[in-house]
C-alpha cells in the first residue's frame, strides 16, 4: 500500500545544468497512447555519463531496449500511484515499462514565439 515507484529518466547530457529536483516530469508510456503520467523530479545526477556506463547502470535487461547516442544524465522521480489508466482500463506499473520523459526547460510568452523580433524588447523589460 505504501509502495512508491521510482522511474529513472535519461536526458541528453547537455541539459544536465537545466534539470533540478522539484521540476515537473511528464511520462508518456510506450504502448499506451495519451496515457500521460505526472511526477516530480526527486534527484538528478551530478555528472553525465557515456552510453557504456549508462547501460551498465541500467542492467542487461533494459540496456538492450534503449538507443543511446551520446552522454546522458540520470534523474529519478516518484509516482504517486502504482496504477495508471488507459482507454478506460486500469493497469499496474511494472519493472521495465518504457516511457518518454519530458521536463520543461524554459518557457516564453507565445507572442515572442510568433514575433521573434520582440525578444530584444522583452529582455530589456524583463531584466
Amino acid at each position: 500500500e505504501d509502495q512508491r515507484l521510482t522511474p529513472v529518466a535519461l536526458f541528453p547530457g547537455q541539459f544536465l545544468p537545466s534539470i533540478h529536483p522539484g521540476m515537473d516530469l511528464r511520462l508518456e508510456l510506450v504502448g499506451y497512447q495519451y496515457a500521460y503520467q505526472r511526477a516530480r523530479v526527486e534527484s538528478v545526477a551530478t555528472e553525465a555519463v557515456g552510453p557504456t556506463e549508462a547501460r551498465r547502470f541500467l542492467g542487461e535487461d533494459i540496456a538492450d531496449a534503449i538507443q543511446l547516442d551520446g552522454p546522458v544524465a540520470f534523474a529519478t522521480a516518484t509516482l504517486e500511484t502504482t496504477t495508471f489508466e488507459s482507454d478506460g482500463r486500469t493497469y499496474h506499473y511494472h519493472d521495465g515499462l518504457m516511457a518518454n520523459a519530458e521536463v520543461r526547460l524554459r518557457s516564453e510568452p507565445i507572442l515572442l514565439a510568433l514575433v521573434p523580433q520582440l525578444r530584444a524588447l522583452w529582455s530589456r523589460l524583463d531584466g
